[in-house]
């Protein structure tokens, strides 16, 4: 078990929405018996990345009244399974070492044949099928270390699902080899974990990535000789990279890709530090706009909506439109849609982010000089950069300025006109304009210009909006500063 990346994530939702759809439970449970990928941080991990994500669960290790308990499979009792399998006859012990394994897998490759524990080879290793029963005895009194795997049939059968994505799946057992069900220091693998967790706790729906099919055959076949009706399996197609291949933790750092909700340092399969990948979260993704643009990779309502709010995704989910190829994580569509969620909230509720307000804006101008910000950016952690001339004094770029002699005129005009009128942002634009015309001035020079002496910049929203969110005596202060500088550079040149 490892930190969970988006594709995680996509695999929650979709288990989620259905359950919401149909009026069910969507139960998480911690799958912790793989020791060489466990990561002891990986729950918190996980559950914090559904808690960002509102993903909630109904029932898990902090959700719930506990009756589907324990949820961490560490701490559950599997053996009981594993007996009543072997007492049917459908496992057997298997008591071959590391070493005895190797060597048989080495003579295979020297015949360059591949080796599989399986119905033609079990009767030639060392398991309770080919020993006798008094030896098999003696092996398990002296406490001889053992694995506990499933036994194929012997017969080759086909075994037939109906998967909600992929329809008709068939597999014929020969080709599949007797599993490990239970590991030789007591652990169970996946295999008899799931499948026995998925009858205790009334599993009726299992939604999982794609790299299970290929064990769907088996699981199917303990449920059988368990007595156990097996749930309905969707197995879901992988999510790719913006590139279309799988997403690595590798080019999570080699290309940047995000695919983490938190920042993370991300190791090899042999603990080997690969580096940092920030998060996304860290990046500034919403994340009901994240949640948005991921349930439509794959899958997209009959009536095409991009923004659908969360209800609405349930209301329109159905499991059978989903794809059965794999979508592309684009994270510059993801940043579409987190503008697109940006755009519909509240300059208000972005004034935390603005820099110290050091002239002094009133909430209201605070909440305009946020939604300008955010107008013009896809993550809100960009809205600072945006609007940063509004908290400092800028310096008059007049260099920059064109004709600044008729500029100067106009200023004297302008603030003449806001000193001795009532504020009015677009009345004062107005003036400007006709003020422009009427004295045969260059337009686009004139504006630019009354635009630099406000922002110290090209860029920002328009002249009256600019002045609203400043005020009259912000707006004043600044012009009369251009003024100066304008003089200043005359009597210099």
């Amino acid at each position: 078990m490892g930190k969970m990346h988006i594709g995680g994530i996509k695999t929650a939702l979709v288990n989620y929405l259905f359950a919401k759809k149909h009026g069910g439970e969507f139960i998480l449970r911690i799958e912790d018996t793989d020791e060489k990928r466990f990561d002891p941080d990986a729950e918190k991990y996980i559950l914090d990345a559904l808690k960002w994500m509102n993903i909630t669960p109904d029932h898990g290790p902090t959700f719930g009244d506990g009756r589907f308990g324990p949820y961490r499979q560490s701490e559950r009792n599997y053996r009981p399974f594993a007996d009543k399998l072997l007492k049917e006859g459908h496992a057997y012990y298997a008591f071959d070492t590391d070493d005895e394994l190797n060597a048989v897998r080495k003579a295979y490759e020297g015949s360059k044949k591949p080796f599989s524990y399986d119905r033609n080879t079990r009767m030639s290793m060392r398991n309770s099928l080919s020993l006798s029963k008094s030896d098999v005895d003696s092996l398990l009194e002296s406490g001889v270390p053992y694995t506990i795997r499933f036994r194929m049939p012997d017969e080759p059968v086909d075994v037939l699902f109906t998967d909600l994505v992929r329809g008709t799946v068939a597999f014929n057992t020969s080709i599949l080899d007797d599993k490990v069900l239970f590991k030789s220091n007591g652990v169970p693998t996946y295999h008899l974990a799931a499948t026995s967790d998925d009858y205790a706790m009334g599993i009726t729906h299992v939604f999982r990535g794609e790299e299970w099919l290929s064990s769907t055959p088996l699981h199917l076949l303990i449920y059988d000789a368990m007595g156990w009706k097996a749930p309905e399996f969707a197995h879901l197609p992988l999510l790719l990279d913006s590139n279309g291949a799988k997403m690595s933790k590798r080019n999570a750092i080699t290309k940047d890709e995000p695919i983490f909700p938190f920042t993370v340092e991300v190791k090899d399969d042999d603990g080997t530090v690969l580096g940092i990948s920030t998060g996304l979260k860290e990046r500034g993704y919403d994340p009901d706009a994240l949640i948005n643009y991921l349930a439509l990779l794959g899958w997209h309502p009959k009536d095409d909506r991009e923004i659908m709010s969360f209800d609405e995704l349930v209301n329109a989910f159905d499991i059978n439109d989903v794809n059965n190829s794999g979508a592309r994580f684009d994270p510059a569509k993801a940043a579409h849609f987190n503008k697109a969620y940006l755009s519909k909230r509240e300059g208000k509720s972005f004034i935390h982010l603005l820099p110290e307000n050091v002239f002094g804006y009133s909430e209201e101008s605070l909440s305009k000089i946020a939604k300008a910000g955010f107008e013009r950016v896809s993550f809100a952690k960009d809205i600072p950069s945006m609007v940063d001339y509004f908290f400092k004094d800028v310096d008059p770029p007049v260099a920059n300025m064109k004709e600044l002699d008729d500029f100067a005129s106009l200023l004297d005009r302008l603030i003449g006109f806001i000193a001795g009128s009532d504020w009015n942002p677009n009345a004062v634009e107005s003036f400007a304009v006709a003020d422009i015309n009427e004295n045969g001035l260059n337009r686009g020079p004139m504006l630019n210009n009354l635009r630099l002496s406000l922002t110290g910049g090209a860029s920002g929203p328009k002249l009256h909006e600019m002045m609203d969110m400043m005020g009259r005596d912000e707006s004043l202060r600044r012009f009369n500063k251009a003024k100066e500088r304008i003089a200043l550079l005359h009597t210099a040149g």
